[in-house]
């Protein structure tokens, strides 16, 4: 047997069809308001992270890096972390060692 629709089922899918429409015309006619909006956003939160780095001279100063990873606890091993000088004397020393101690030299 052939679908038959009733006039209401197609009155009920066109609205819903033009509602869809409706909303896609007008979020793209208001895109360009919506990113004047977020870029007021942004240039607020900078604003504030200005301020708020202003107020403390972690931007003026170079940070001490082996310093910094050396004030981790313990269980943060800072030749995993880093680069440094530090983390490459220390990964250096694990290698030489385990090269040493599987040629049985130490």
């Amino acid at each position: 047997a052939p679908e038959t629709t009733t006039a209401s089922e197609k009155s009920g899918s066109g609205l819903l069809s033009a509602i869809t429409n409706w909303a896609i015309l007008k979020a793209i006619k208001d895109l360009p308001l919506f990113m004047q909006s977020l870029e007021r956003a942004m240039q607020y939160e900078n604003r504030g992270i200005r301020a708020l780095t202003s107020q403390s001279d972690n931007n003026v100063h170079l940070v001490n890096v082996d310093k910094f990873f050396e004030n981790f606890p313990y269980f943060l091993k800072p030749e995993t972390m880093h680069p440094s000088v530090f983390g490459s004397k220390q990964m250096a020393g694990m290698i030489n060692k385990a090269v040493c101690q599987s040629v049985g030299q130490q």
